[in-house]
């Protein structure tokens, strides 16, 4: 799973149970842009920005493939868990 893009970081925060939480880093600034967590209700990890960021096309791309990749490896997980 990549986790460099030409702007974004992804790094793990917090590794739980079953999922992990995600701060979305800026690779020229350093600040926190925003976190992907579980969501439960959903049954999905979902993208939570940082109040007042703006994003474009390009990054909310990166973040997209970031999500489908995290949802990918979680199937992946659950499918080994149910052969144990």
């Amino acid at each position: 799973m990549r986790t460099e893009t030409k702007y974004l970081r992804f790094v793990m925060a917090e590794q739980k149970a079953k999922t992990q939480v995600w701060q979305i880093i800026s690779k020229k600034w350093g600040d926190v842009l925003g976190v992907i967590r579980w969501y439960g209700p959903w049954r999905q990890y979902i993208f939570y920005p940082e109040k007042d960021t703006i994003w474009n096309k390009d990054c909310l791309d990166d973040v997209k493939i970031f999500l489908q990749d995290l949802m990918e490896r979680r199937k992946k997980d659950e499918r080994s868990r149910n052969l144990d």
